[in-house]
């Protein structure tokens, strides 16, 4: 069995000898004892012969596989169009269709251009003629499918270039620093609703003993789930938990803790927060906190959760029909 191996494929064919196992040096790749000297001597011309093709394929063709190398050994080969050949074979054409759809100035032009082409190849490569390969056919030959594939492939370099100048010229617009002095419009001090205030008008109390044990219990749960979270609630992120992964994965987390079943509200820190970090957010809610603690998490939540914002302080409310619908199940 002779094998071809190029660019890691492998091809195979039958050299049609056979040999003994124990006569057979695998190290050296040659037959031992009787008759090796025949076997060798066969197989080194296999060899020969198809290191021929490979180099004459590389610079007729300017690919090689080893399919292609293995058949035209098999003399199965595919016959190689050239240029001057496809030439040749128009002009023929248009000489039958002189007096009837061509004239004679029209075939001779044709004729004056493909020598020329032919003194072109010879000054330029130093070869009488180019072969062309099966994709080169297609596309001389006008294929409209390769055509639609390689003008998408055009297409969508450009787009692709297009946002990369769009996001430069962005970006350099952020190093950008304004001469002018700024100038101050206005003044506010912003302050949090009091419990007082918070409770009339959401109808919802802070609970600090909820929220701590809402923080202990998604925390355990991060680290059983071998990841390394960190309490973050201090820093007004807009989440309170950061968590990694042994893969360096991170999860930003938004802990919501109810004493009952119950909505949670959020900020409009902790919701736009969540919103930029798109599939890295997360929401999870605890419920009854003080009984039986219930852990349900939803991923990207402003995405997938449809909340009502309130307009005292700006809050959003999720209701808790729509997230206990949305949650991930274990």
């Amino acid at each position: 069995m002779a094998r071809i191996t190029i660019d890691g494929k492998l091809c195979q064919f039958s050299t049609k000898q056979s040999i003994l196992p124990e006569n057979w040096n695998i190290a050296a790749g040659k037959a031992k004892g009787k008759d090796a000297g025949r076997i060798n001597a066969l197989l080194e011309d296999i060899k020969a012969s198809l290191n021929n093709i490979y180099h004459e394929q590389q610079r007729r063709d300017n690919y090689v596989t080893a399919e292609k190398v293995k058949n035209e050994f098999l003399g199965h080969s595919e016959k190689h169009e050239t240029i001057l050949d496809l030439f040749k074979k128009h002009n023929d054409d248009v000489k039958q269709l002189v007096g009837i759809s061509k004239t004679i100035a029209t075939y001779r032009k044709y004729e004056v251009t493909r020598r020329h082409l032919a003194e072109f190849i010879q000054s330029k490569y130093n070869i009488s003629d180019i072969a062309i390969n099966e994709m080169q056919m297609k596309a001389f030959m006008g294929d409209m499918k390769l055509q639609e594939k390689l003008q998408h492939k055009i297409e969508r370099k450009k787009e692709l270039m297009h946002k990369r100048e769009e996001r430069i010229a962005e970006m350099g617009q952020m190093t950008e620093v304004s001469p002018k002095e700024p100038e101050i419009i206005g003044c506010a001090y912003v302050v949090p609703l009091s419990q007082v205030e918070y409770e009339q008008h959401f109808h919802m109390k802070r609970d600090e003993e909820v929220e701590a044990i809402a923080m202990q219990f998604a925390m355990e749960y991060e680290t059983s789930q071998g990841r390394t979270p960190e309490d973050v609630s201090e820093q007004n992120l807009g989440y309170d938990i950061k968590s990694i992964d042994a893969y360096e994965m991170k999860r930003y987390i938004e802990v919501k803790g109810r004493a009952t079943t119950d909505g949670v509200m959020l900020s409009e820190n902790e919701w736009n927060r969540l919103a930029q970090l798109g599939n890295k957010a997360w929401l999870y809610i605890v419920v009854n906190c003080k009984t039986t603690p219930t852990l349900y998490r939803i991923q990207n939540p402003a995405e997938r959760l449809s909340f009502e914002k309130m307009s005292k302080g700006v809050q959003y409310y999720l209701p808790l029909e729509e997230w206990q619908q949305k949650y991930i199940k274990e």
